[in-house]
């Protein structure tokens, strides 16, 4: 075999050689297409679930934050990849919800210092719609109404305001439906038929843009108004007599010496305007007014302000009178600095202060006693608890308290009717005041028919024998009732309590314990019992 090289040599048609071509070039584009289209469905794919993971990161979160959950939740790994519009969006959700947090804090703050106010406001607060039904009240405005708060929330202005004020507070109601504060008197009538007299400020309460109703805040202003009355009248009198008499007026140095006098020195001391000229004023004060009076003149000349003060003069017939001078700091060219006072007699105003001292003594008493039975009322009775508490404490002594009930009382009432009732009322009350020894000890009327006893400085030995004392003398006055079950007299139940030190804070407990006791005595009625810690 010959192994040369071989040359073949023909003719080829030339368009079957470039549709050759073409078909090889067309089938390997067709092929790189599809795996273009395969790599990019691949990229797409994985793009889709990248997203999808990210989407569900931000639906989740916004479903938490509108269940309430505010919190910044916990970093996500994959999330961390997400595109970075993503993780913006995301920040501004947290951001969203961090600040929805920090002003539902500052509102849930808010809500409790409001509360607070409202709870311990000193004055009676209450709230109401515009229709005028009351819907809340703090503790002194039960107090001062009597009312539970069932019973406050259940009423109506015209169930609580006296007649001749409800078209005050309709007309209050009319400005509050326009956005309008408004400040008025009223008079209430309490739960026990009393009449108060209130100084009201009221408030509108918005609700979004509407005006749902209204805050009150009532100031007691009873006694305050009884009082102006006494004072008013002793100005009246103190008027006619400053404005019918001339007042003195003087010039006085920096020592106090009188530098001019005007004559109104003669009705007032006895002494001619030349004789005081060139004396010192405090030559003619009473002793025991020279400290207030020497201070005051100092601070004249200390400042430029008008000071006043009362004291005892020193007539020229030796004899004192009580005067007011004002006094205040001038200046002049040809005298410089002096002081100019204006006295006048107050002798008048001074008795009238001591009188209105007095009526304030006796309204204090007034508002201190029970007016059915004229002994000491629950008020006072608190007082003196709260007083008594301290020094207790503070000298680690025992104190004790009895509550006691009449025995089938309400049936006193049905057999005699309620006067009879209040006759029966006020002769207990008046057996069991007589037949206490110590001026510390304190029977009071509780409410009801029941009357507390308190026991400074006394055990629970000692308390008992008081309350087995009270009840024999109650039992020993005969006061028929002939519907009670346990004998034909009037008798009364007893609940004995007594604490030492250490004292609790507050001394709700004893009362309760006492009560505790009177609820087992009552069992068995005419009966004295004391607290033990499983009564």
């Amino acid at each position: 075999m010959n192994h040369g090289k071989w040359l073949l040599v023909g003719e080829v048609d030339q368009k079957m050689l470039f549709r050759g071509m073409f078909h090889d070039l067309l089938n390997q584009a067709v092929l790189g297409f599809f795996i273009i289209l395969a790599a990019a469905l691949f990229f797409v794919k994985i793009v889709e679930h990248r997203l999808a993971g990210t989407l569900k990161v931000l639906l989740e979160r916004a479903q938490s934050i509108r269940r309430g959950s505010y919190g910044k939740p916990q970093p996500d790994s994959q999330f961390e990849k997400a595109p970075q519009e993503y993780r913006i969006l995301m920040d501004a959700m947290n951001e969203m919800a961090e600040t929805v947090r920090c002003k539902i804090d500052l509102l849930e703050a808010s809500e409790q210092k409001f509360k607070s106010l409202f709870d311990h406001h000193l004055h009676a607060v209450c709230t109401f719609d515009l229709q005028g039904h009351y819907t809340s009240a703090n503790a002194v405005c039960l107090s001062d109404t009597g009312y539970t708060l069932e019973e406050f929330i259940s009423l109506r202005y015209d169930k609580l305001l006296h007649p001749d004020d409800w078209g005050r507070l309709e007309t209050a109601l009319g400005r509050l439906k326009n956005g309008q504060a408004d400040e008025f008197k009223i008079t209430v009538i309490t739960k026990e038929g009393q009449l108060r007299r209130l100084y009201n400020s009221v408030i509108p309460i918005y609700s979004g843009s509407d005006i749902t109703g209204a805050f009150c805040v009532a100031k007691d202003i009873t006694v305050q108004l009884q009082a102006e009355a006494l004072l008013r009248a002793s100005e009246e009198k103190y008027r006619f007599l400053t404005e019918s008499s001339s007042d003195m007026i003087s010039v006085h140095d920096r020592g106090a010496v009188y530098k001019m006098v005007t004559p109104a020195s003669s009705a007032l001391f006895g002494y001619e305007p030349e004789e005081l000229f060139n004396r010192c004023a405090f030559d003619f004060i009473h002793p025991e007014d020279l400290q207030p009076v020497g201070l005051t003149h100092q601070k004249i000349w200390e400042a430029s302000a008008v000071e006043s003060v009362t004291y005892r003069m020193r007539r020229k017939d030796g004899t004192y009178v009580w005067v007011e001078s004002k006094s205040r700091k001038v200046h002049s060219e040809s005298e410089g600095e002096t002081v100019v006072v204006v006295t006048r007699d107050i002798s008048e105003r001074k008795q009238a202060e001591l009188a209105l001292t007095e009526v304030n003594k006796k309204l204090l008493h007034q508002a201190e006693q029970d007016g059915l039975t004229q002994i000491p009322n629950r008020r006072r009775f608190d007082n003196t608890l709260r007083s008594e508490w301290r020094r207790a404490a503070r000298t680690e002594s025992p104190i004790s308290m009895i509550l006691l009930d009449i025995d089938y009382f309400k049936a006193y009432n049905d057999t005699f009717g309620h006067l009879s009732g209040d006759e029966c009322l006020k002769k207990v009350a008046a057996i069991l005041r007589d037949n206490l020894l110590r001026e510390t000890d304190l029977v009071a009327r509780f409410g009801g028919e029941e009357f507390a006893v308190l026991l400074p400085h006394t055990d629970l030995e000692g308390a008992l024998v008081v309350a087995e004392h009270l009840r024999k003398a109650v039992e020993a006055a005969g006061l028929p009732h002939p519907k009670s079950r346990i004998g034909e007299v009037v008798t009364i139940s007893l609940g004995v309590a007594s604490l030492k030190s250490p004292l609790p804070h507050e001394p709700t407990e004893l009362i309760e314990q006492a009560d505790r006791a009177l609820y087992n005595a009552k069992k068995q009625r005419n009966h004295v019992e004391a607290y033990t810690a499983t009564a």
